[in-house]
């Protein structure tokens, strides 16, 4: 009896899978950085269901749709590659860059964004923004970052900095 109960359950379970793939649709491939061939986008971030951002290895941010992502626009806002983003809130997207610096930006208005440091001992690998007031991100060296991102692209207090030994 206690055999054929698990062996209903396991099959039950065999199944969950089939359910959960009929409701996935992927859409076709779109290009929306034409400048990232060859370098590839790093990252994404998706601040709403119809606003994303990502960021490629030549300093530059595509902001699209993903459901009409053929309008895509981009824009250079850093002069080196650009490994994370984190965008959150529509207006506020932080991206960090293989020298050790972040960039804040409007994805909708990207131009005039400044990079500053925030990590001069490693190089930055993923940042999180769980506000638009604070980042954290970290590093090839086991360190973080915390930092409050600026409002409009400005210049940003020293982060405070906290390794794996504290």
């Amino acid at each position: 009896m206690r055999c054929t109960a698990v062996v209903s359950c396991w099959l039950a379970l065999l199944a969950v899978p089939n359910v959960a793939h009929a409701s996935l649709a992927w859409s076709v491939a779109v290009t929306v950085d034409s400048h990232a061939a060859g370098t590839g986008l790093d990252a994404v971030a998706c601040p709403s269901a119809s606003l994303c951002v990502a960021v490629d290895g030549q300093g530059r941010e595509a902001t699209f749709n993903p459901q009409a992502p053929q309008g895509a626009t981009d824009a250079v806002v850093a002069g080196s590659a650009l490994i994370a983003v984190a965008c959150p809130a529509l207006a506020q997207c932080t991206a960090i860059d293989t020298r050790g610096e972040q960039v804040t930006f409007d994805p909708q208005s990207p131009s005039g964004a400044t990079p500053t440091s925030i990590d001069t001992n490693a190089v930055p690998l993923s940042v999180a923004c769980p506000s638009a007031t604070q980042c954290t991100a970290v590093d090839s060296s086991g360190e973080e970052v915390t930092f409050t991102p600026p409002s409009g692209g400005g210049r940003i207090d020293a982060p405070d900095r906290h390794d794996q030994q504290q």
